[in-house]
């Protein structure tokens, strides 16, 4: 099923880079948005999310989706289910 929306990510003893591309909004201190990603059936799309990581504490990062329009195209399906793939580098 096609989809828009943003994916809202929260760090905890991290910080999103400059170097990341726009756009995105920072939200507060901690919280970016990225996007709008706009899929359609059976497609992808990639961005990279470049942050630092503040070495003396263990930290975090929470993923979610936010409906980016008024109509929720983006369904939760047991049998086809959103997933995210990430590469730590």
């Amino acid at each position: 099923m096609d989809g828009d929306f943003n994916l809202v990510v929260k760090f905890t003893n991290a910080a999103i880079s400059t170097q990341t591309e726009l756009p995105y909004t920072r939200v507060d201190d901690s919280t970016v948005s990225l996007g709008k990603f706009v899929v359609h059936r059976e497609e992808t799309k990639e961005q990279t999310v470049w942050f630092y990581v503040n070495q003396t504490e263990s930290f975090s990062i929470s993923v979610s989706l936010q409906k980016a329009s008024l109509t929720e195209f983006l369904k939760a399906n047991a049998l086809f289910p959103t997933q995210l793939e990430y590469q730590w580098n």
